[in-house]
């Protein structure tokens, strides 16, 4: 028994650490989760505008580009993914070390924003698809000018 009152004193102690490391850490890993929310709204922000500023530019100079419909229904649903994606990483909640599982918390954080990242990614192929497509167009009607 005497083993055994030693064991659990030790995990007590490590315990302890533990949460004393993490309460240290605890402010910051807030600040920069907080951080990481609002870079991926202003990312997906400045590729909403090109998106928006393309497919105007299309319909003021009434270009017809190839494949329009499929590159603006690939732009639409890399928006839709991308936009529930940095939902989903701005809902996790911030990083509590009286809580059951802080270091869970921290994981599910860093899975959410990988999985933002890959669909800003993905959105911003498909916005750049479309500007290269109606770019084409364009250069194209300037040569045969």
């Amino acid at each position: 028994t005497e083993i055994n009152d030693s064991r659990a004193e030790l995990t007590q102690r490590l315990e302890g650490a533990k949460k004393r490391a993490c309460e240290a850490r605890q402010d910051k890993l807030n600040d920069l989760m907080s951080k990481m929310d609002t870079r991926r709204e202003s990312v997906f922000e400045r590729i909403t505008k090109v998106s928006d500023a393309v497919q105007q530019f299309v319909a003021d100079k009434e270009l017809s580009v190839p494949e329009y419909e499929r590159l603006i229904a690939n732009v639409n649903a890399a928006k839709v993914l991308a936009e529930a994606t940095a939902t989903e990483q701005k809902a996790v909640p911030d990083l509590d070390c009286s809580g059951e599982q802080p270091r869970a918390d921290v994981d599910d954080f860093k899975q959410k924003r990988a999985d933002s990242i890959d669909a800003m990614k993905a959105y911003r192929d498909a916005v750049k698809a479309l500007a290269k497509a109606v770019r084409s167009v364009v250069v194209t009607e300037e040569n045969a000018a």
